[in-house]
Parts: C-alpha cells; structure tokens; sequence
C-alpha cells in the first residue's frame, strides 16, 4: 500500500467511527516525488501537508505550528 491509499485508509476509518474531519488524525506525507499529480492525489485524499525529502526542521516545525499542534 502507497502513502495516498494509508491516507484514504486512515480517513474512511475516521469517517465509520463519527470522527469529524476537523478533529481526525493530523498527516503529513513525505516523499522523493516532486509529481503535482501525486501532490493532487494526496490533497485529494485528505492529507493535511505534504514535504518533500530532504525535509528541514524548519519546513516540519512550520507545518506542525500551522496546524496548531506546537507553539
């Protein structure tokens, strides 16, 4: 299984349990692929950021303050 179907896995899991999607797990892809097609599909598949590798501290610190889950 690719990262997109563990995302669309994830989230129908959420969606049979009543989580609302404001409230489900936070997901971050990260991948080599600089491909706006799979950047789409993973959009589209509810991730909630997506990082390219090498990936800086500073780019998974920014993601992770945007989403609120540190100072």
């Amino acid at each position: 299984m690719d990262g997109i179907e563990a995302v669309r896995r994830i989230r129908a899991m959420e969606t049979e349990n009543g989580i609302l999607p404001s409230k489900g797990t936070k997901i971050i892809m990260q991948t080599t692929i600089d491909d706006p097609v799979k950047i789409e599909q993973s959009f589209r598949a509810s991730c909630d950021a997506y990082l390219h590798k090498p990936i800086s501290a500073t780019s998974l610190l920014d993601e992770l303050r945007k989403m609120a889950l540190i100072p």
